[in-house]
C-alpha cells in the first residue's frame, strides 16, 4: 500500500505557481470592483442585484448576488444570496485539502521564496 505524502505533494505544487496565485492565498484577494451593484434580474420574487469583482494580482473574478428586499417601514436592504469565483488556470489546488496544515505550509513556502 502506497502512502502519499500530500504535505510534500502541497509544497511542490505551490513552487510550481505564479508567486501571485500563492500571496492571494496567503493574505486574500486585492479587490476591485469591475461592475458596481446593479440590477440583474429576479430571484424568488424578489430583485436581483450583483456586482463583479477583480483581483489586481491573481486575476480570480468574483461575481456576488444579493436580493433586494423592502421592509415594511420601507426601508430597503440587499441580503446577499451567494456568490461564484471564477479563477485563472491552475489557480485551484486539490493538495490544499488533503495537506494536514496546508495554511502553514503556504506561508512557509512564501516565506522561502522571499528569503532565496
Amino acid at each position: 500500500m502506497t502512502i502519499i505524502d500530500y504535505d510534500k505533494l502541497l509544497l511542490e505544487r505551490l513552487n510550481k505557481l505564479p508567486q501571485a496565485y500563492v500571496e492571494c492565498r496567503d493574505t486574500r484577494h486585492l479587490w476591485y470592483t469591475d461592475q458596481d451593484l446593479h440590477l440583474e434580474g429576479e430571484i424568488s420574487g424578489r430583485q436581483r442585484v450583483e456586482r463583479v469583482l477583480s483581483c489586481s494580482r491573481c486575476g480570480t473574478v468574483k461575481t456576488e448576488h444579493y436580493a433586494l428586499q423592502t421592509a415594511m417601514n420601507g426601508v430597503q436592504r440587499l441580503t446577499s444570496v451567494g456568490y461564484r469565483y471564477t479563477y485563472p488556470p491552475e489557480y485551484t489546488i486539490p493538495e490544499m485539502g488533503r495537506a494536514d496544515a496546508p495554511r502553514e505550509i503556504l506561508r512557509a513556502s512564501r516565506f522561502r521564496a522571499g528569503t532565496t
